[in-house]
């Protein structure tokens, strides 16, 4: 239950619902032994977003739709709509294939404790573009721009007739469905269909003329990762599922990976809980935090200069997320309402790359509020802080890694289809990992203790350690992930 309910809430009854009609409806429409459905699964959740959101309090619907398709729990979300395609080939006899495919922005990892194997990278965002662009890759590593070659890829209109025909006959069928009988769908369906076929071919030839071996992808929920875990089950290759941010249900299920390289007993159990066996499961860590560990930190007094800090203030940090703006306006108001039972304190508010909020326009003048820039990274702030408020925020494990407090900041969040449709946002309150704050005055509270008692921050530092024995183990994440891609290269069956 750490990222996210094992029940199913109005949204995912009516999000999964849903999915599991489309793919069954559809399954008929498949390309090279591939279910077309299953390739589509983010475009058709973009899709269902207006009609799920107008139906989150329609309980004759949601009822049905609960007992007609038997979801009750993610795990039966993983169970029924995972459908993996048969064997085809199996690939991972064929003694020459020797190579792991991995997403660019794993190449850091890969030229460290990877680096006499033979890797593939895929470019399909700006992100993996930008890493692979800062090194100078070894003869026995290359680079596929997927997102370049997917514009060029071209599918026959004889088989687009085919499956255009097959749709068509499964639209008739539809007539009366409250979703697929919409001109809207049908329209929405005749791109998509190119879209999923493209992706397939593209694929699917990359696996037969490549010598590869193991795969990887940033995410199974939205391509190339979806087609490709898919391939991967067609071929019996490994697929090695790496979590790189922390992540919820939605951003999760259906999940077909063969492994799964997990950060502790925490993912470990949420997984298990999901359906998805023990033997897949491997704690390694996680490849992104490990650099924390070697960061070398501005000293205090040079940092404290910078920011006109007097060197025997505690410094406590607010680390943002791209919430709206009420949300925002409700934590700057805990903040601003408790300034006063603080004393030789300063709070810093480190907003989140991807937070557009003004936070100077939600504050009214005070010398003891700072809100940081983008030169400051966050390692270099959390080495400086002595305690951490954050809502659900990644920078909970990353300040924990560092031997520092964690307040947990439990604002109302309004419902939103991608960011807050379960309780996903309370995974720090169910690990323990600080004291909460969920109301008007919690935080007063809080800071009169970090003001008044010194015994205090060793409480809070007791239970950041113990929060992140939980979520992360010690071991070293690049060696340990390596080891079980090394591990996959040498399986013969």
């Amino acid at each position: 239950m750490m990222y996210g309910d094992i029940k199913l809430n109005n949204h995912f009854i009516l999000r999964y619902g849903l999915t599991k009609e489309f793919f069954e409806s559809f399954h008929s429409l498949k390309y090279r032994g591939i279910e077309i459905p299953t390739v589509l699964l983010r475009p058709f959740h973009r899709y269902i977003q207006s009609f799920v959101n107008k139906n989150l309090t329609n309980r004759k619907l949601i009822t049905n739709l609960k007992k007609k398709h038997q979801l009750n729990t993610m795990r039966d979300v993983q169970l029924k709509l995972a459908r993996l395609p048969k064997i085809n080939r199996n690939l991972i006899t064929v003694k020459h294939r020797n190579t792991i495919l991995l997403p660019g922005r794993m190449a850091p990892f890969a030229l460290k404790s990877l680096s006499k194997a033979h890797i593939l990278f895929t470019i399909s965002d700006k992100e993996d573009q930008k890493v692979l662009k800062r090194y100078t890759l070894p003869s026995q590593m290359k680079v596929f721009n997927y997102s370049q070659k997917l514009t060029k890829q071209k599918i026959s209109r004889h088989t687009q007739n085919i499956l255009l025909n097959r749709m068509n006959i499964i639209l008739r069928r539809m007539r009366n469905h409250r979703l697929f009988s919409h001109s809207s769908f049908k329209k929405w369906l005749i791109t998509h269909i190119k879209v999923a076929i493209k992706n397939i071919k593209l694929l699917d030839n990359l696996i037969r003329k490549e010598p590869i071996k193991v795969i990887s992808a940033r995410s199974e929920i939205i391509n190339p990762g979806t087609t490709l875990s898919l391939l991967a089950a067609k071929y019996n290759l490994p697929f090695v599922n790496i979590p790189q941010v922390l992540i919820g249900d939605a951003s999760l299920l259906p999940t077909r990976a063969s492994h799964y390289c997990v950060w502790g007993n925490n993912q470990q159990d949420w997984l298990r809980k999901r359906g998805i066996s023990p033997s897949k499961i491997i704690q390694t860590g996680n490849i992104n935090f490990e650099s924390a560990n070697n960061f070398k930190c501005r000293s205090k007094e040079h940092f404290f200069k910078m920011l006109s800090i007097p060197q025997d203030h505690t410094v406590i940090t607010f680390a943002s997320q791209p919430f709206n703006k009420k949300v925002q306006s409700t934590i700057v108001s805990w903040i601003q309402q408790s300034l006063s039972t603080l004393r030789k304190a300063i709070v810093l508010i480190k907003p989140h790359p991807n937070d557009k909020t003004d936070f100077k326009a939600l504050l009214k003048p005070t010398e003891k509020i700072i809100v940081l820039s983008k030169e400051y990274s966050l390692y270099d702030v959390i080495c400086h802080t002595d305690y951490l408020m954050t809502v659900s925020s990644n920078s909970a494990i990353e300040t924990a890694m560092f031997n520092k407090a964690i307040i947990v900041l439990q604002p109302s969040i309004p419902y939103h289809y991608d960011q807050s449709h379960n309780d996903y946002h309370a995974h720090l309150v169910k690990a323990k990992a600080g004291p909460v704050v969920s109301k008007k005055g919690d935080l007063s509270k809080i800071f009169m203790k970090i003001t008044n008692d010194p015994y205090y921050k060793q409480t809070l530092l007791k239970q950041s350690t113990d929060f992140l024995n939980q979520t992360l183990i010690s071991a070293s994440p690049s060696a340990s992930v390596a080891k079980v891609m090394k591990t996959l290269l040498r399986k013969r069956r």
